[in-house]
């Protein structure tokens, strides 16, 4: 479960990584950012409530670790 804040977090954390991601992979077509694309979906529809802050959070940076 994540608060509001937590949530607010989650989508910035998507967005830094989906750019990072951009980066260094330019215009190709890339699995990790359509799995941030997909994140960002999962994050903005679900109630803050239902999101696992923790998972989430994990699965994002170790996307974005990747590209560092």
């Amino acid at each position: 479960m994540a608060s509001i804040m937590e949530k607010d977090v989650l989508i910035e954390l998507v967005a830094f990584a989906y750019v990072s991601v951009c980066k260094v992979t330019k215009s190709q077509e890339n699995e990790d950012k359509n799995r941030l694309i997909d994140l960002r979906h999962e994050i903005y529809s679900t109630p803050y409530q239902a999101l696992n802050y923790e998972k989430l959070c994990n699965e994002v940076q170790e996307i974005r670790n990747k590209y560092n």
